[in-house]
């Protein structure tokens, strides 16, 4: 503890989905370099199945998930819940139900990740045990474009909590018995962490980094 109270410099490369790049880490990595000066910090946003992947690969030093399930390779610490929400037009037919079911999401036009997003994974298994396919509209990794199609046009889509917040042009309604989603952050058993990279970790750790 003493060494990363002492750490000057260094660097972390942090890979994560893209709606926890853009929502939940900004606040908490902006302490962090504020804290930690010196310590440079390079994240990159790519689907959590890629962000396992580039942590077997040494290509990033810690990852920040929001995966039911991650490989056993790797360590998990968790950090926080959060709610999986449908974001929708205020016009939008679904608008009037207060609670929605996988089987009203399924039905309608989507706007959503790739497949190499868990998310879009786990939609696609939910609508094939109904024998239905997901019928996608607009698929792109950039979260902003999703909560603008749904405020633009019929499309919904499924995101997190977070991404609500500030735009009160749009809607989000909670999914009947989808258990909450926990945010972790895992990184290789095949190799130590940095001081940085610990440093990190401690500071993501603490409580109200959010």
């Amino acid at each position: 503890m003493n060494a990363l109270a002492q750490l000057k410099q260094g660097i972390v490369r942090v890979g994560a989905p893209a709606m926890i790049a853009t929502y939940i880490l900004p606040e908490p990595i902006l302490s962090f370099i504020s804290d930690k000066e010196g310590i440079r910090v390079k994240l990159l946003q790519m689907g959590g199945i890629d962000v396992e992947k580039q942590l077997h690969e040494g290509a990033i030093d810690l990852g920040v998930t929001g995966a039911d399930h991650v490989d056993p390779r790797l360590f998990s610490t968790p950090l926080f819940k959060t709610s999986t929400r449908v974001c929708m037009s205020k016009t939008n037919p679904l608008a009037r139900k207060r609670v929605l079911s996988w089987n009203d999401i399924i039905d309608q036009p989507l706007a959503i990740f790739d497949r190499n997003y868990y998310l879009r994974n786990y939609m696609e298994k939910i609508a094939a045990t109904r024998g239905r396919e997901l019928n996608v509209i607009l698929e792109t990794n950039v979260p902003a474009f999703l909560m603008a199609a749904c405020e633009r046009t019929n499309v919904v889509s499924v995101l997190l909590e977070e991404a609500k917040k500030g735009n009160d042009q749009v809607l989000m309604k909670p999914i009947h018995n989808n258990p909450q989603t926990t945010i972790s952050a895992i990184w290789s058993k095949n190799s130590s962490l940095s001081l940085a990279s610990a440093a990190l970790l401690d500071f993501l750790r603490k409580p109200a980094r959010r």
